[in-house]
């Protein structure tokens, strides 16, 4: 899978948003680009007649998330302001991808877009962007994506169920969920000069990683039947995010210094039928 969001401008901030009009398809022409040069001709296998091989794409990362140009707005006092960001052009740039994957073209590796991949903070997610991001889309996305982040270190579901409810078909398939950017976190610091978030500090203020581990534990075992009855079924797909974990964010399953297999490994080793001799 392959989540699309703003190119880097000067001084690292984010780059201006795609235009997605039919007089400047520049998001459109940015897809494009991408499936020529991740396309058949470097990939042929995937190509071959006969293959059923497709790329999952989304049409932009965490389009809430505050350091997105579709994100919103954080107050000095630390509130949101819950008539900011762009979610009705989020969900454009989710119809685009999912037009332009419809279109058959040989050069092309067969596409299917992903819609949401919305980050689950409550705070960074008003019912309002929400509701404005699923109306644009719309009742044609097959698959929705969720980053449960919030969820595994608060207990909180959010507003999962919200979407799941908007969500569901008034007739045939409801569309599937997939929690597409999962871990434990156990630290994230965005920037040099950034504060540095801890979820669960220590005694010493530092990460716990046997905290991490039940985060982990949570989201595999609890997640599920936190939601409504109706809906679970729904939930198809859960993608690790991180093997090894990176200073800036941290949410592996192996220490980044030393490379020490954390608590959260043996969770998910095990979880997997996979349980390692040294858990």
């Amino acid at each position: 899978m392959v989540s699309f969001e703003h190119s880097i401008g000067r001084f690292g901030a984010a780059g201006p948003l795609p235009q997605v009009s039919a007089r400047r398809p520049q998001y459109q022409r940015a897809v494009r680009s991408f499936r020529r040069r991740y396309g058949c001709a470097r990939y042929p296998a995937l190509c071959a007649r006969g293959s059923r091989a497709h790329i999952w794409l989304t049409g932009w990362n965490e389009p809430n998330e505050p350091s997105q140009p579709t994100g919103v707005v954080v107050l000095p006092d630390g509130t949101t302001d819950p008539d900011s960001g762009e979610p009705v052009r989020a969900a454009l740039y989710w119809r685009a991808l999912d037009r332009e994957c419809r279109k058959p073209t040989p050069e092309f590796i067969p596409c299917r877009a992903v819609a949401g991949d919305f980050l689950d903070d409550r705070r960074l997610l008003p019912p309002s962007y929400l509701r404005a991001y699923v109306k644009t889309a719309g009742a044609s996305p097959r698959v929705w994506a969720w980053h449960a982040y919030g969820a595994a270190y608060s207990r909180d579901v959010g507003l999962l169920p919200t979407l799941l409810r908007w969500t569901r078909a008034k007739r045939g398939r409801s569309p599937e969920l997939w929690l597409t950017e999962q871990g434990g976190v156990m630290q994230i610091s965005g920037c040099a000069t950034c504060p540095l978030f801890v979820p669960h500090p220590d005694a010493r203020g530092e990460p716990d990683e046997a905290a991490q581990a039940d985060d982990l534990r949570w989201l595999l075992d609890d997640l599920l039947p936190s939601l409504p009855e109706r809906d679970r079924v729904r939930v198809t797909r859960f993608y690790l995010y991180q093997w090894k974990g990176a200073r800036h964010w941290d949410s592996g399953l192996v220490d980044f210094e030393d490379g020490h297999q954390r608590p959260s490994y043996c969770v998910f080793a095990t979880r997997l039928g996979r349980p390692n001799p040294y858990c």
